[in-house]
């Protein structure tokens, strides 16, 4: 792997920040509404939650996590429905395309995090510390 003239045999061998924006694009790829599935690139300043996640201790990390979706945590089901929900600009038939699935199985499963979470889906402060979360979450594996 190159990245501006320096090469990488493993993403281990980089630095953090450089393997958490490797980490992000990996999580974002899977939303094609943020990164465009012919796009081969990526500008670190577009995320500034790298800043955010190389901030933060790990341990800091999980508890943020864990207080933000508590319940939902461990549910793949609903941390998909949610991840799919946030990048789709909150759309339920988007969402619902990109999960083959009912809108309305979308927006049942929206309001059962908001109920499970104790959050306001239409309140965007609420969203960001969720979106946040979910990030947090999704590279927890993918960082070492």
């Amino acid at each position: 792997m190159s990245i501006r003239g320096e090469t990488y045999q493993h993403p281990r061998d980089m630095p953090k920040a450089l393997r958490m924006l490797l980490s992000v694009w990996r999580y974002l790829q899977h939303f094609p509404t943020v990164v465009p599935p012919d796009s081969d690139s990526v500008d670190a300043r577009n995320f500034p939650e790298i800043k955010i996640l190389d901030a933060l201790p790990q341990q800091v990390q999980d508890e943020f996590v864990t207080k933000v979706l508590g319940p939902i945590e461990d549910d793949a089901m609903l941390i998909t429905t949610l991840n799919t929900w946030i990048f789709s600009h909150r759309s339920f038939s988007v969402a619902s395309q990109r999960l083959k699935m009912h809108p309305n199985t979308i927006r049942y499963r929206i309001e059962k995090i908001a109920a499970l979470t104790g959050t306001d889906v239409n309140d965007d402060r609420e969203m960001m510390l969720i979106r946040l979360a979910c990030m947090f979450l999704a590279l927890r594996q993918d960082i070492s």
